[in-house]
């Protein structure tokens, strides 16, 4: 096994510190959290439909972030996942079925997240938030 390098493993954090501050830095105010979420949609878009990529973790990353800004400075206002997606679908037409079909979710996960049984994952926001081409935090 390779040998740990810090010092190179210092200058790859600070260029990508450099490339995208917004990755790794605290938000504190709301035009940080709207460019993040702009950079959230960046990374998604990037990343589309593949199964693994590269930048999968900043999304994680960035999501979480985004919740705790979101959860610490913003009202708590009632966000009912389950709710949004059933009318997104509604909206749609779209069944179960027809949605797993489209977005690669299994229709047993899909039967499972409409009735609140399932916490909706990263995969599953990125999923349908790019399906339903609405914001992300629709689904958190």
């Amino acid at each position: 096994m390779e040998t740990l390098n810090i010092n190179h493993l210092t200058q790859a954090a600070q260029t990508m510190h450099g490339l995208a501050p917004e990755l790794f830095t605290p938000i504190t105010t709301e035009a940080e959290n709207d460019r993040a979420l702009e950079v959230l949609r960046l990374l998604m878009h990037e990343i589309g439909e593949q199964k693994s990529h590269p930048l999968e973790h900043f999304v994680l990353s960035l999501t979480e972030r985004i919740q705790a800004f979101e959860d610490t400075f913003y009202p708590k206002l009632p966000n009912d996942p389950a709710a949004n997606l059933r009318f997104a679908m509604e909206q749609r037409n779209l069944s179960q079925r027809g949605l797993a079909e489209a977005t690669g979710i299994e229709q047993a996960t899909i039967s499972r997240l409409c009735s609140g049984k399932r916490e909706f994952n990263a995969d599953h926001i990125k999923r349908l938030a790019a399906y339903f081409k609405k914001d992300p935090s629709l689904f958190l």
